[in-house]
């Protein structure tokens, strides 16, 4: 007679245990279903513009301590009191408007952390038309920028 209740018993469970599979199955393609639709709104939508910075430099250096190559100035052999100058021409074709910046870092000496070049140093940024890397063509020149008028 046990075997009989024991059998009955597992028949119930594997029952229910392929109830609980078949519905969990059911209960999961539904939520599927509700949470992975798609729609589209052919009205609705955006685009954005573009930022873009060129220079014509070539991944070349302005200043060099070996030889110099198309552009490049060579620096090997400074003397004090030399003035050494370079260009490079850097154009914005983007489609938005933009302001263009130029950023330095280290422009200044902090006791104790000097390289002790700041105070020999004279540097100068100025913007014009025209030219090219080595300042072929540069002018119309307007600083933006001077060292020996602008604390560090």
């Amino acid at each position: 007679m046990r075997k009989g209740r024991s059998s009955g018993v597992r028949v119930v469970a594997a029952a229910v245990f392929v109830g609980l599979l078949v519905s969990s199955s059911a209960i999961l393609a539904a939520s599927y279903a509700a949470f992975s639709a798609t729609t589209s709104n052919a009205a609705n939508n955006w685009s954005v513009g573009s930022v873009v910075l060129a220079d014509d430099d070539t991944g070349s250096a302005m200043f060099t301590t070996g030889t110099a190559g198309t552009g490049q100035t060579a620096t090997a052999g400074l003397k004090p009191g030399q003035v050494v100058t370079n260009c490079v021409k850097v154009t914005y074709t983007g489609s938005l408007a933009a302001t263009v910046k130029l950023y330095g870092t280290s422009i200044s000496e902090t006791l104790g952390t000097s390289t002790g070049l700041l105070g020999y140093l004279h540097l100068k940024i100025e913007e014009g038309t025209a030219g090219a890397f080595g300042c072929a063509g540069f002018a119309g020149a307007t600083t933006i920028w001077d060292s020996s008028t602008h604390a560090g």
